[in-house]
C-alpha cells in the first residue's frame, strides 16, 4: 500500500471540526484590537496548517479568512493577499515552522504584520527577504 503525504480526509474534517468549533467558542468581547489580531493570526495559521489540498490552500484560507473577516465587521478585500500572496504565504510557514536544531522557532510577527496593514491600515513594510 502507497502512503500519502496528506493526511486522510476523516483526520481532515476532525481537524478542520475542531478548529471552528474552538472558534465558535471564543469571544472577542472585551479584547484590545492586538490581541484580536493576536487571536486571529493563531487561528489562521492553525487552520492552514491542516493543508486539505495537494495545491491552493493558501489561496483557500484567504477565501475562507476574507469571508471569516467581513462575518466579523472587519471592511476587508482581497487586494492585500492579491498584492502580498507570497508574503502571506511565506508569513503562515513562519507561524508554524519549528527547527529546533537550527533554533528556528514558530514566529508570528510577520502574519501580525500582514494582518496590522489589512484590518488596521498599518504600513509596515512586507518583505520576504
Amino acid at each position: 500500500m502507497k502512503s500519502s503525504p496528506f493526511p486522510h480526509i476523516i483526520d481532515i474534517f476532525n481537524n478542520i471540526w475542531k478548529r471552528k468549533k474552538q472558534e465558535k467558542k471564543f469571544s472577542y468581547k472585551g479584547l484590545t484590537i492586538d490581541e484580536t489580531i493576536e487571536h486571529l493570526a493563531i487561528f489562521i495559521s492553525n487552520l492552514w496548517q491542516i493543508h486539505v489540498f495537494e495545491e491552493g490552500n493558501t489561496r483557500t484560507i484567504a477565501v475562507f479568512f476574507i469571508k471569516y473577516l467581513r462575518s466579523l465587521g472587519f471592511d476587508v478585500t482581497n487586494d492585500a493577499f492579491a498584492k502580498h500572496s507570497w508574503y502571506f504565504k511565506n508569513s503562515l510557514v513562519r507561524a508554524n515552522y519549528n527547527n529546533v536544531r537550527k533554533g528556528i522557532f514558530e514566529d508570528r510577527s510577520y502574519l501580525i504584520k500582514f494582518l496590522r496593514n489589512l484590518l488596521l491600515g498599518d504600513s509596515n513594510e512586507l518583505r520576504n527577504r
